[in-house]
């Protein structure tokens, strides 16, 4: 989901090294034209329409959340501040470089204003071809100020509101199908095991007194076979005996 214009940045792909945005982000044109809207609605379209948010594939309270933006900096630099049209471009373009490679890139609060105070500090020197005088001491104090009670103030929620979301989805899939199921037998599966085959096994038993070795269990039961083969032998004889009565 593209959330943020490219529309603007003049940096190469480099934030670390900023260059001159006069007229960059918003054309000499754009710039008169909102200078003579005369109201908040026809300010917030021309906005809409130079910053390309029609065209934000993206969910409406963020194309919503980031004309707000935008409509608040023009608001201070053209009915608080009365700024003349290269400050009011540059300033504009300033905001939406700063607000756009910050949240595109996932810096943080403090890389943020480094790149807002850099970009100040290009426009406020007469040193050309790499800054220009256009900014006054006076303005760099009133925009520095502007910005933190505003975006950097609120810049967890924009990072919050604008930050790329991804949807996960889950689905069960039925891998083994109960045709392809196989369940063997369990009488061909089971397998008798005695606990003499097993030697740990019969020594843990016995230990416990649940279990005796084969010997031994045979020499405890051959008194109890003589005794029974003994009463066995007795019983026939009182049968025999009551057979000749």
């Amino acid at each position: 989901m593209q959330v943020l214009s490219d529309k603007g940045k003049v940096t190469d792909g480099d934030y670390t090294t900023p260059r001159i945005m006069l007229y960059t982000a918003v054309s000499e044109v754009n710039t008169k034209a909102l200078r003579k809207a005369q109201n908040r609605v026809e300010e917030r379209k021309l906005l809409q329409k130079i910053f390309e948010l029609d065209k934000e594939e993206s969910v409406a309270r963020v194309a919503e959340l980031l004309l707000d933006f935008y409509t608040i900096n023009l608001d201070f630099v053209k009915h608080v501040k009365n700024y003349s049209d290269e400050k009011v471009s540059t300033f504009l373009a300033i905001m939406h470089h700063t607000f756009t490679v910050s949240l595109k890139n996932n810096l943080s609060q403090r890389e943020c204003l480094q790149i807002f105070k850099g970009l100040l500090k290009i426009h406020s020197l007469a040193r050309p071809p790499d800054s220009i005088g256009l900014f006054s001491k006076a303005d760099l104090v009133e925009l520095e100020e502007f910005f933190m009670k505003t975006f950097y103030r609120h810049y967890p929620l924009y990072e919050s509101a604008v930050k790329q979301k991804a949807d996960l989805t889950l689905r069960t899939l039925n891998i083994l199908q109960p045709d392809h199921l196989v369940t063997p037998a369990i009488e061909n599966t089971m397998e008798e095991c005695k606990v003499d085959d097993v030697p740990v096994l019969a020594e843990l038993l016995e230990g416990l007194n649940l279990y005796k070795p084969k010997e031994e269990a045979e020499k405890e039961e051959e008194p109890e076979k003589e005794q029974k083969k003994e009463e066995k032998k007795e019983r026939n004889k009182e049968q025999k005996k009551e057979q000749k009565k």
